[in-house]
């Protein structure tokens, strides 16, 4: 598929909020993970590969790390993908415990570490997780939950580089 066509004939398909929390208690499901959220992946491992020649291979609904990644026949990293459907937000969130995971998998894999987020207007940025920018802040969600309040890095957009 060319870039292009990743651009502008798939744009990011949002789940309104309340498609996302259980009516009987006003909660968020379970599974949050739904087929917009598998198209919206989908999209960001067409435009690396169309980009970077980089295949997203996904792990099991409850990793502790969203993907791994191959080029030429070798792993070069491991990745975590985040996507925003705050419109004009120019930070990026990752939290501690996906930041623990990766860096551990890179460091015995001997690779590297991504954070990649997608933007509610289509654009993908990507950086290097030894290298993220940002102020470390408390998320709270103000649901009940053992992580519904952590620690993030609050990633600024202009400091990761936009792949499209």
């Amino acid at each position: 598929m060319l870039l292009k066509n990743i651009i502008e004939e798939y744009m990011i398909k949002t789940t309104p909020l309340q498609d996302r929390i259980d009516p009987n208690t006003g909660k968020p499901k379970a599974l949050q993970h739904n087929e917009n959220d598998a198209a919206n992946e989908k999209r960001v491992a067409d435009a690396l590969y169309e980009t970077q020649g980089i295949i997203l291979h996904g792990y099991a609904k409850y990793s502790p790390i969203d993907y791994w990644m191959e080029k030429d026949n070798a792993v070069i990293g491991f990745a975590e993908l985040k996507t925003s459907f705050i419109k004009d937000h120019q930070f990026a969130y990752l939290n501690a415990r996906k930041y623990v995971n990766l860096q551990m998998a890179a460091c015995g894999f001997n690779c590297k570490a991504y954070f990649i987020t997608q933007r509610i207007d289509g654009s993908i940025y990507i950086c290097d997780v030894n290298n993220l920018q940002g102020e470390v802040k408390i998320v709270d969600r103000g649901l009940d939950g053992k992580n519904e309040r952590e620690p993030v890095k609050a990633v600024p957009l202009n400091s990761m580089y936009k792949l499209i």
